[in-house]
C-alpha cells in the first residue's frame, strides 16, 4: 500500500526537515500536502518555507497550501485576502489553508469564516475550484475547564471563557459560509471534531458536493468513533470517496510519533471492532472499521488526488524572491534573527 498524506506541516531547520521527508519515503508515503502555518507560533515566513521544501525535496512529491496573513505588518488591510490568495497560488501553492475557526485563532484573526470580509476571497476560491483546508472547532471537552488535559490548557486550548465562540456557534458560521459558497472544494480538518454527530456529517456531505473530511488526529475523534462503531463503519463505507488520510505531523518531528500516527490511520480503517490502544495515545482506546479494500484505497491514497488534483504547480522563483524580500524587510524591522537566518538560507540555496 502507498499512502498520500493530505495534512502535514513543515518548518526550519531544513536539514532536519529533509531527513524527515526521506523517512516518509521509507514509510511508503509518495505524496504529501504541506499546510503553511503563518500564525504567532511559527512566523510569517512559513509560506516560503513550505514552498522551499516543495522545490528542493526529492523523496516525496509535495504540494503546498498557503496560509493567509493576519500579522500587523502584513494583513488584510495591507494586502487584501483575495490578493494574498492570488499571490500564493501564483508562487506555486496548490490551495489555501485556514485556521481562523480554531477558537483561540478566531480571537487572533478577529473574524469568522462567514464574515463578509472573506466574501470576495471565497467567491474567488469557489469560482476557480481552488482546494482549501480549514480547521473547525476543537474537541468538545475543550469548552469544559474541568475536563481539558493540563497540557492542552498550557497551549491555550481551553475555551470555557465566554470570550471564545462556542462549538455550536462555530458550526453555525461554517454552515453560513457553505450556504454562501456551496460548491467550494473544501476539506474540513480533523473531521471537524464532529465525531459525535453523524447527522451533521451526513448533512454536510449530502448538501455540499465539494466538502470532504480529513482524518488527522486529535486522537479524541477515534475515541468518539468507537462509541458508535457500527454506524460509523456504514458511514465510512458510504462516503469513502470523501474522506482523506492525514497525520498532522511535520517532517523532522519525532519519527516514532509520525509512525504511530500513520499506524493509527491504517489500524482504524483495517482492524476489526475489538478495542485496542490508539497507537499515538496508548492510554486511550479505539476500534477498527474493517473497511472494504476499495474504501481503504480511497481513504489512504486515491482521495488525495481527487482533492488536490494531479498537477504539482511549479515554483515561480521570481515571485518567491520578491516575496522573500518583503518578508525579510518585516523580519529586519522586528529584529527576528532566527527568521532572517531562514530567509537568507532559502535565498542563497534556491
Amino acid at each position: 500500500m502507498k499512502y498520500t498524506d493530505s495534512h502535514m506541516h513543515a518548518y526550519a531547520p531544513f536539514d532536519k526537515g529533509f531527513k524527515g521527508l526521506h523517512q516518509l519515503k521509507d514509510m511508503s508515503v509518495t505524496d504529501a500536502n504541506l499546510l503553511a502555518y503563518t500564525y504567532i507560533e511559527t512566523g510569517i515566513d512559513n509560506n516560503l518555507v513550505c514552498l522551499y521544501y516543495k522545490e528542493k525535496c526529492e523523496d516525496v512529491r509535495l504540494r503546498v497550501f498557503g496560509g493567509l496573513y493576519y500579522d500587523k505588518d502584513i494583513n488584510n488591510g495591507i494586502l487584501p485576502y483575495k490578493e494574498q490568495a492570488e499571490l500564493l497560488l501564483a508562487m506555486g501553492c496548490n490551495g489555501i489553508k485556514f485556521l481562523d475557526m480554531k477558537p483561540n485563532y478566531q480571537l487572533y484573526c478577529g473574524c469568522t469564516c462567514d464574515d463578509p470580509v472573506y466574501d470576495e476571497l471565497y467567491d474567488y476560491l469557489e469560482e476557480h475550484h481552488v482546494p482549501t483546508v480549514t480547521h473547525v472547532a476543537d474537541p468538545a471537552n475543550f469548552w469544559d475547564d474541568t475536563d481539558v488535559p493540563e497540557y492542552r490548557k498550557k497551549l491555550g486550548w481551553c475555551y470555557a471563557d465566554p470570550k471564545f465562540l462556542t462549538r455550536e456557534a462555530i458550526y453555525a458560521c461554517l454552515l453560513r459560509r457553505l450556504e454562501k459558497n456551496p460548491t467550494l472544494n473544501f476539506s474540513i480538518a480533523h473531521f471537524g471534531f464532529m465525531s459525535d454527530d453523524i447527522p451533521l456529517c451526513k448533512k454536510l456531505l449530502d448538501t455540499y458536493p465539494g466538502v470532504t473530511f480529513d482524518l488527522a488526529p486529535g486522537w479524541e475523534i477515534f475515541v468518539d468513533f468507537a462509541k458508535d462503531n457500527d454506524r460509523w463503519k456504514d458511514f465510512f463505507e458510504e462516503y469513502s470517496s470523501r474522506i482523506l488520510y492525514g497525520t498532522d505531523t511535520e517532517p523532522g518531528g519525532d519519527p516514532k510519533r509520525i509512525a504511530a500516527l500513520q499506524q493509527t490511520m491504517i489500524d482504524f480503517v483495517s482492524r476489526d471492532s475489538n478495542k485496542f490502544p490508539i497507537p499515538v495515545k496508548p492510554d486511550a482506546f479505539m476500534r477498527g472499521l474493517s473497511l472494504s479494500e476499495p474504501a481503504k484505497q480511497n481513504i489512504l491514497h486515491d482521495n488525495y488526488f481527487r482533492f488536490v488534483g494531479t498537477e504539482i504547480k511549479s515554483l515561480d522563483k521570481t515571485l518567491f524572491t520578491e516575496h522573500n524580500r518583503r518578508i525579510t524587510a518585516i523580519a529586519e524591522k522586528n529584529k527576528d534573527v532566527s527568521m532572517l537566518r531562514t530567509l537568507h538560507e532559502m535565498t542563497e540555496t534556491l
